[in-house]
């Protein structure tokens, strides 16, 4: 049984008439696996005009799914040219700087196949065709134009935008892309905290070299590698949520968004300080104590599985030490 299970019969009556809104720019693959489990309480919009890697389908349960072939300008421009990658994932409404990529092992991927004028509109726009009047949590994959979009945003929705998902460039591989420094600090400056970050790595090599090193039996993608990009994720912090006006859906949205990305820390900041205001509260507490303890308790496991068939067995009552030790701290939360 997952956390959504033993929490949904009490939370679900919050999200019938305003369920949660997830946001997808940039929505070449499937839903991020992180979304999945909010599916009974959400609605799904993605936005990518490159049809090429578009999955249509609500394969997760959503309890709305819709899919726009639209680029989405941060200037409310109604149409686009779109460079066409040899990668999906690398179009953008930017032009891919060849020069500077050449440098890496994945410049092929960004090799323009192709140009497109792609229909586009503003995210506020767009979510006012759709019916849509929020977006809880918004994740932006736009290949350069991240903070720009996020920014284009309506103050009065961006207030209450809840999390935040962008990826910008540590290199300028795009003509006038928004670096991850100026996306960070911006950021930051509207009342978020990081709450992940995961470098995209890849080999600082060139093709030639690349060439030279098959030609001599060795594979490229076993040099060590080099940070590309981030992949970096931002919460509201839990003051700028209570002096928004938020009711209690909204923080229970909240907190639902932090369980479904592990932050159980946070989570449980937010039923404690909901518990003697709501009935809610200590339902969430409890659910978020379970989720914690069925994590430790994973983990002992896991960590007795690694032992078993790679540490020595003589080493194993430590090992099962250290795993009990995780077993014990969550039997005994403080």
């Amino acid at each position: 049984m997952t956390w959504m299970d033993r929490i949904l019969p009490h939370i679900a009556d919050l999200f019938a008439e305003k369920p949660i809104v997830l946001v997808d720019v940039g929505a070449s693959g499937e839903p991020p696996a992180n979304w999945r489990i909010l599916a009974p309480l959400a609605c799904y919009i993605g936005f990518d005009p490159d049809q090429r890697a578009i999955i249509e389908t609500n394969a997760f349960g959503f309890r709305r799914f819709v899919m726009v072939n639209r680029a989405i300008s941060g200037t409310g421009q109604k149409a686009v040219e779109f460079f066409l990658t040899r990668s999906p994932y690398c179009s953008s409404t930017l032009k891919p700087i060849q020069d500077a990529l050449d440098h890496y092992g994945f410049s092929e991927l960004f090799h323009v196949v192709g140009k497109a004028s792609a229909p586009a509109s503003s995210l506020d726009a767009a979510l006012e065709e759709v019916g849509l009047d929020r977006i809880d949590w918004l994740k932006v994959d736009s290949q350069g134009t991240d903070l720009r979009i996020y920014e284009s945003i309506r103050l009065t929705r961006r207030d209450r935008l809840w999390v935040l998902d962008v990826e910008p460039g540590m290199m300028n591989f795009y003509a006038g892309e928004d670096a991850f420094e100026d996306a960070h600090r911006q950021i930051l400056r509207e009342n978020y905290w990081l709450s992940s970050a995961h470098f995209q790595r890849y080999a600082r090599v060139s093709a030639a070299s690349r060439g030279r090193l098959e030609a001599s039996g060795l594979d490229p993608q076993s040099l060590p590698k080099s940070p590309t990009a981030i992949e970096a994720q931002y919460f509201r912090t839990l003051a700028h949520v209570e002096a928004s006006g938020s009711d209690v859906r909204d923080l229970v949205c909240v907190w639902a968004l932090a369980m479904a990305n592990g932050l159980h820390g946070f989570a449980m900041d937010i039923a404690i300080g909901m518990e003697g205001q709501h009935p809610i509260g200590e339902k969430l507490a409890l659910c978020t104590l379970a989720e914690i303890r069925a994590r430790q308790s994973r983990f002992g496991e896991r960590i007795k599985r690694i032992a078993k068939r790679w540490i020595p067995a003589s080493f194993h009552p430590r090992v099962a030490k250290i795993a009990a030790m995780g077993r014990l701290h969550s039997e005994n939360p403080q």
